[in-house]
This record gives C-alpha cells, structure tokens and sequence, in this order.
C-alpha cells in the first residue's frame, strides 16, 4: 500500500472512478472514499467515527448530521472502540499488580463504557487506490503518557477501510499491535448502527453459532445461556441489549434481514463475541464485533493478554444481499 505525503486537498486525485476526497465537517474533516453510489466517510480524529456507508446506493448508518451531535456522542454511533469494547466494572482493573482507573460515564451499571469514547486521534496514515477498489488505513499510536493513570501501555491501533466497487461490499477492520516489552491489556470492537427504515419490528437477525452471555446489570454472570437461532433468523427485540459468545470460529457470518433489502455482516479477525444494542427509538440496531467479553480486562484476562510485538483484530465485510 502506498504512502501519501501529500496534504488532504490533494487526495481526491481520481484513478476510474474510485476517489478518496475531504470537506469540512465542523472543524473537523470528512472523508469519502468510493464513488456516488458505493462509498464509506469518515472522521479519522474522533476514533474512527463512521459517518455513513453507502453500498448501491443505499445508506445504511444512523449517524450524526453535524459535528456538535458527534461531540454530544449520543448511543456511541459508529465509533472504534479501544482499548476495551462494552463496559469495565466501576472503571477499575488490575495490571501486573497495578491498580488502573477509568472514568465511570454509564452510572446504571456503574461502569466505564466503550474505553476512550470519542477522543482516540486517529489519523489517514496511507491509502492505495485502482479504477475499482481502495483502501484507507487509520492510525493512532497510544503512548505510556497519555493516560497514565487509566492506561499506561505503548498499543500501535489501526483502523483500516476497504471499498470495492466490483463487489458492492465495504470492510471494516481494526487490528491492535503491542509495542511494549510486556503484556498488554486489550480489547477491540465497533460499534455501528445499522438503520432499521420502518422500525425494528420489520427486521429480522440470523446470527452464526452462538451461546447468549447471562448478564445482570449489564456484567456477565459467567452462565450462558441458550442463543439466537443459527439456522432461521430471528425477530428482533426492541429491549435487546445483549451480549453473545461466538462458538464456531470458522463460522462468524450475520444477515440482517429486511423487507426491502438485507445485508450480509461477514465478522473477521479474532472476534469472539457479538454485542446486539436497539436504541429506545427502534430506528436501528447495534451489531458490534469484539474481541472480548464484557468486564473482560477483570474477568477474562486471558481474552485481552497481548504479549509484546502480538497483535489481534476485529472487523465486518459488509454487502448487500
């Protein structure tokens, strides 16, 4: 993949008709990569936020219009989720014998949600483009210092962007490299909201293998319990917010069934768990791969143990079907 160092405004150089190209989104910037009918935007600085995703013409994000809505960051659209997904029992875990604090933003459960929010200052780091597919990769170095106290680790993240015109389908990965000299806590996940147009009740879900992770107050209890349907897809429930062990790695596929269209969710990478989230508007649904377990850095360190120079990664293929 080649390296760019060039300034924005000179990234929506064409090659066929797969751009990438900015504008203003705030004070921030936007950028699109793929053409008028199939394409993804983003904001690189706010962790990765995923503005829309358009395949065939069709936009399928529920996200935010400005960017004062991003910075409210309501529901956490669209957005990387590091250096754990889901929540972290009262902000608190233990690191070789280290005490390590996050701040408590969810108080119904009293935890710490979705580790750095929206502050994750990602940057476009390279990009390579052809007539009928591109690729963008996002990156953020996290260093030692800048949260000593929360997360004290040298973690490479990157977020890497893939639109195939000839395909009709847009990927999303994010992968995670320990640079330090010893284990390292870390978790990955996404967080997308796929829009629901006439609301949940007409929608279906068709999850791969899967066992539901008993919850209590939204921590997980260690029981599972019997999952969704792998062989017929299921209604959705307008209470979900639930949490779910994959337990066939070769098979980690999702459709999302609606009446004017579907669309395939293929999951890659290291994802063991699958987080199912409807909003109190049921306009749409959360389906957020992860690498890990809710409360994971306390009850399932052996999911986030990173050994140094190791890596590991999340991600979805999305097509429409």
């Amino acid at each position: 993949m080649a390296r760019s160092n060039q300034q924005h405004g000179k990234h929506q150089d064409l090659i066929g008709t797969m751009r990438l190209s900015p504008k203003p989104f705030g004070s921030s910037t936007i950028h699109t990569l793929g053409d008028g009918q199939t394409h993804v935007q983003f904001v690189a600085e706010q962790s990765a936020y995923i503005h829309q995703i358009r395949i065939g013409g069709r936009d399928l994000l529920l996200n935010y219009a400005s960017k004062a809505e991003l910075q409210e960051n309501t529901w956490y659209r669209n957005h990387a989720l590091l250096p754990f997904p889901n929540r972290l029992l009262h902000g608190q875990y233990s690191w070789n014998e280290q005490q390590h604090f996050f701040g408590i933003n969810d108080a119904d459960s009293v935890s710490a949600l979705h580790g750095f929010g929206i502050t994750a200052p990602f940057k476009v780091d390279r990009f390579d483009l052809n007539k009928e597919a591109g690729k963008v990769k996002l990156v953020y170095l996290h260093r030692p210092t800048e949260h000593p106290k929360s997360y004290p680790f040298l973690v490479r993240f990157e977020v890497e962007l893939a639109v195939n015109l000839d395909a009709q389908t847009v990927g999303w990965k994010m992968s995670a490299v320990n640079l330090g000299a010893t284990p390292a806590p870390v978790g990955l996940g996404w967080h997308p909201y796929f829009s629901l147009s006439g609301g949940c009740d007409q929608w279906k879900v068709q999850m791969p293998p899967n066992e539901r992770v008993e919850l209590d107050n939204s921590m997980p209890t260690g029981r599972r319990l019997k999952g969704l349907s792998s062989k017929q897809a299921s209604s959705i429930q307008a209470d979900w917010d639930d949490c779910f062990a994959l337990t066939d790695p070769e098979n980690l596929d999702i459709l999302l069934k609606g009446l004017a269209y579907s669309l395939s969710l293929k999951q890659l990478g290291s994802t063991r768990y699958t987080q199912i989230y409807v909003p109190g508007d049921k306009t749409a649904i959360a389906i957020e791969p992860m690498t890990c377990n809710v409360n994971a850095f306390n009850e399932a360190k052996g999911e986030v143990r990173l050994a140094s120079q190791a890596s590991i990664s999340t991600g979805l293929l999305i097509g429409l079907v």
